[in-house]
């Protein structure tokens, strides 16, 4: 009997070795990959949850038919997990870490410190692999439209030397949608009057147009995310054209549905009935986007590429709810630039023909963290997702999981039990796949959402149920050991209105330890500081000298006379 036990052992270890083998040389799956990352996109701000909430002017007010009918033709990603603003989201699905192992916050990029570690430049580090050179050493063609908001004080952060082949889009956190200069909510090296307008290494002076443009002046004008849109479908009609069996990583960053809200003026009047301003503007501006969406779509059908597509459409954060942000995340508690749901859990879902039909129409209810694309895009490419150069630099190791097997069906869980939530220094609340949430020290939560899904007015949110519209979530000491912790489970509670802490102290425990590990393996960077005189900085000079006036890249230009001469490059950011 027990030789029987040793060699049925022996059998199922070689069965197990020759489908393991067998696994490693099936060539690897390549499919097109077209990512949509929208900007500020609510969660109440997708039909998909509108329909959730009995209300019917919230779901008059929201129209998306085009991505609600992809969602339902495709896998819903329930719990995506992101950061609470822009860049350290964006900067995680390049790299695969989590934010706290890349960047935790926006800044302008006319800071410069050589003296420091990574030379003292704000962005992802250099020497960090994006997921465009993964893809473009496993055969992609690769593409990014649109917001890029990850770095370009230097060459070697610019798209080019991230692995895309080509480049369409604005450098910086925002820009006016109708004349292309940086807006009064971002900040150019020149300040507002600096253009930030690019076309693979050059700006896209051609683009801009020779009068002043308006959302109420048209004439002559092009909506930027018409222009984001033109170069989509153009690419997509190119690749088509010149080599269809090559597989495309296409990566689109619409402006959309970031401030300035600027929508096209008969698209605004479609929404008339909403009486708060920047609601209304919100809602045309995203109906605006959808409808491009699904012209995207349709572009990839005709050109008979969509049964062989991932697509990936997601938000990078919260919607911002008021002032000039008009967005909605209700029921989730906070909004952009807070750590309750309303901030990091984001929108999303995936379609295209790649999906399994067995799985079209499905909710993906496990946790997935915004930097888990990147394994899952390598793993489908063919490629590793390990980061030699990072690690000869002695940065943090990828973090990404392959959530494929997942998502596709061949496991029913999710590989994340844990997403680490930071704020714009520390990690200051971790998520468990119980839906236990831990919070720790101060985090302001504007109560918006909570109070009208669809107030129509400012006065309205400030008079409902004598509220304020913003209080404070105060959660104790945000270090160790964390005494006044709050505890949620999100799962059950996503507004996070009831704080369970007293009742789980074995709980607060165990995701203590998690936190204070997170805590303490959190990449300290460093910057230079601003310029005292902006217009005097060297990046303005570069701006205005080289570029024409448009944001760019300046590190290795501010001694020089013309494009081109690195001579004061660094040798650590030409060394790579």
């Amino acid at each position: 009997m027990l030789l029987q036990q040793q060699l049925g052992q022996r059998l199922l270890l070689v069965t197990a070795l020759l489908l393991a083998q067998r696994c490693a040389d099936a060539a690897p799956l390549q499919p097109h990959i077209v990512t949509i990352v929208l900007d500020d996109w609510g969660w109440a701000n997708w039909g998909h949850h509108a329909r959730l909430v009995k209300n019917q002017q919230l779901q008059k007010e929201v129209q998306t038919p085009y991505m609600d009918s992809l969602a339902q033709n495709g896998i819903v990603l329930d719990r995506l997990y992101v950061h609470n603003v822009c860049s350290p989201s964006r900067s995680a699905f390049l790299t695969g870490r989590n934010p706290r192992h890349v960047n935790l916050i926006n800044r302008p990029s006319d800071m410069y410190d050589p003296s420091l570690s990574l030379d003292g430049i704000w962005g992802v580090p250099a020497q960090m692999t994006g997921i465009a050179e993964k893809l473009k050493s496993a055969g992609y063609a690769t593409q990014h439209v649109g917001k890029w908001h990850l770095g370009y004080a230097s060459d070697h952060q610019m798209p080019s030397a991230r692995g895309y082949d080509h480049f369409f889009g604005y450098l910086g956190g925002g820009n006016d949608h109708w004349t292309y200069k940086i807006n009064k909510l971002s900040k150019g090296s020149c300040g507002r009057s600096s253009l930030d307008l690019w076309h693979d290494a050059a700006p896209a002076a051609d683009k801009v147009p020779p009068h002043a443009c308006s959302y109420a002046s048209q004439d002559g004008c092009t909506y930027e995310d018409a222009l984001f849109e033109r170069q989509v479908t153009g690419a997509i009609d190119r690749h088509a054209e010149s080599n269809a069996t090559q597989p495309l990583f296409l990566s689109w960053a619409p402006h959309a549905v970031h401030a300035p809200l600027q929508p096209i003026a008969a698209q605004e009047a479609k929404f008339d009935f909403i009486d708060f301003p920047a609601r209304r503007k919100y809602a045309a501006v995203l109906n605006d986007m959808d409808r491009r969406v699904g012209r995207v779509v349709s572009t990839l059908k005709r050109n008979g590429m969509w049964d062989d597509t991932l697509l990936v459409v997601m938000a990078d954060n919260g919607g911002p709810s008021l002032n000039e942000g008009g967005a909605n995340n209700y029921p989730l508690r906070g909004e952009k630039g807070f750590n309750t749901d309303g901030g990091v859990r984001a929108n999303a879902f995936i379609a295209g023909g790649f999906v399994p039909q067995a799985q079209r129409g499905s909710v993906a209810e496990g946790l997935i963290g915004v930097e888990d694309f990147y394994a899952t895009f390598c793993t489908l490419a063919g490629v590793t997702p390990g980061d030699k150069k990072a690690a000869a630099a002695g940065l943090p190791p990828v973090d990404s999981l392959d959530m494929w097997p997942y998502l596709s069906g061949a496991v029913e869980a999710s590989p994340r039990d844990l997403v680490v939530v930071s704020d714009g220094h520390r990690p200051q609340a971790v998520i468990d796949r119980l839906g236990y949430k831990l919070i720790v020290g101060e985090t302001s939560s504007r109560v918006f959402q909570q109070i009208e899904p669809v107030a129509a007015s400012l006065k309205q949110v400030r008079l409902s149920a004598g509220q304020t519209w913003q209080q404070v979530l105060r959660c104790g000491s945000q270090y160790p050991p964390y005494t006044g912790a709050c505890l949620f489970n999100v799962f059950e509670d996503p507004s996070e209105s009831n704080n369970i802490a007293h009742a789980h102290p074995e709980v607060i425990k165990r995701l203590a330890k998690s936190l204070d590990e997170a805590q303490r393996d959190t990449l300290q960077r460093q910057y230079g500081a601003e310029p005292t005189a902006p217009l005097k900085s060297p990046a303005c000079l570069v701006s205005e000298r080289e570029w024409g006036g448009f944001e760019g890249p300046w590190i290795e230009y501010k001694n020089s006379t013309n494009p081109g001469n690195t001579q004061d490059a660094r040798p650590s950011l030409l060394g790579l």
